[in-house]
């Protein structure tokens, strides 16, 4: 079974962990990057190419963009959690650590629960869910945060999410950079811990 591109999970079964200092991490972190940006960046990164040409009003595609990355914020909540499976209820807390512990998150979601919440239920929820974003929230390409409020244009007195899938996309790139130099520090001993943990339960290992 192919656990990434050029990997098998006989690769990671092979794999001598118990060292801090030894080899096989960087091949172990490799896994992971391979992983990762196989599945969730690599595609999105091309989608954002393929509209980078075009009139911002003319973009259209921040609905799968802000899909796959919802799944990868679960998907790297869950190797920093070392969860082997998201219990039903479990996965908002998960979703919403991420936004508001993440180094590039966590300036705009920590101090903004609304928010936070707000882009659970009418992105990730609605997406995931429903097929399509709720409570008339809007999805750009353009703008200097990821996510923002604004007031709605129909009713002045409500306000309205806006989230930048482009520099949303650009921020989770930025905190998977910083989890695998995390991982790459031998002094973290709890988030490798993790990272085996979910990789060991996805070879069959454990």
């Amino acid at each position: 079974m192919y656990i990434a591109p050029g990997f098998k999970h006989s690769d990671w079964k092979r794999l001598h962990l118990d060292d801090p200092n030894g080899p096989d991490w960087d091949t172990a972190i490799s896994i992971l990057k391979s992983r990762i940006r196989s599945r969730y960046i690599d595609p999105v990164d091309m989608l954002i190419d393929c509209d980078e040409s075009k009139p911002y009003e003319s973009r259209t595609f921040g609905f799968t963009i802000l899909a796959i990355d919802s799944l990868l914020i679960e998907t790297l909540q869950a190797f920093k959690d070392g969860r082997k499976a998201t219990n039903k209820g479990d996965g908002k807390c998960a979703f919403l650590r991420f936004l508001t512990t993440s180094p590039s998150m966590k300036p705009i979601f920590e101090h903004d629960v609304e928010l936070a919440e707000k882009f659970y239920t009418d992105y990730r929820c609605g997406i995931l869910h429903q097929g399509e974003i709720q409570n008339n929230s809007l999805v750009w390409s353009i703008g200097a945060d990821a996510a923002f409020f604004k007031e709605d244009d129909e009713n002045p007195e409500r306000k309205q999410i806006v989230v930048n899938r482009t520099q949303f996309h650009k921020n989770i790139k930025s905190d998977f950079a910083h989890y695998l130099l995390e991982l790459r520090d031998s002094v973290n001993r709890d988030l490798r811990r993790n990272f085996r943990r979910k990789m060991d339960y996805i070879c069959g290992t454990k």
